[in-house]
């Protein structure tokens, strides 16, 4: 029987939003070093823009409001939230990509 697994999914986001992997492990993106490859596949990857958030912005502006909706509550990790109520707030990529 299917269930609802919200509570779980955001939980799991909470926890595990600034894990990141180096070779086979999972690590907080806070503990690469400045020169570790990670760093430079994302200067490749997302140079001009991240992707996702560019879905993001033209869904928003051929609909006229965010898709993601935010039924049990505010987002789970703060630096994730919609930019305007974010306060400062940034995920461990965020702060790592400064």
């Amino acid at each position: 029987m299917f269930q609802e697994n919200k509570e779980y999914v955001r939980q799991v986001l909470a926890n595990q939003i600034d894990l990141t992997a180096r070779e086979s492990k999972f690590m907080p993106i806070k503990k690469l070093g400045r020169d570790d490859r990670y760093y430079a596949y994302q200067s490749i990857v997302n140079r001009d823009s991240v992707p996702s958030e560019l879905v993001i912005d033209e869904t928003r502006s051929s609909v006229g409001e965010d898709y993601r909706l935010e039924t049990n509550g505010p987002h789970p990790v703060p630096g994730l939230v919609r930019e305007q109520e974010r306060d400062g707030a940034e995920t461990g990529y965020a702060a790592a990509a400064d």
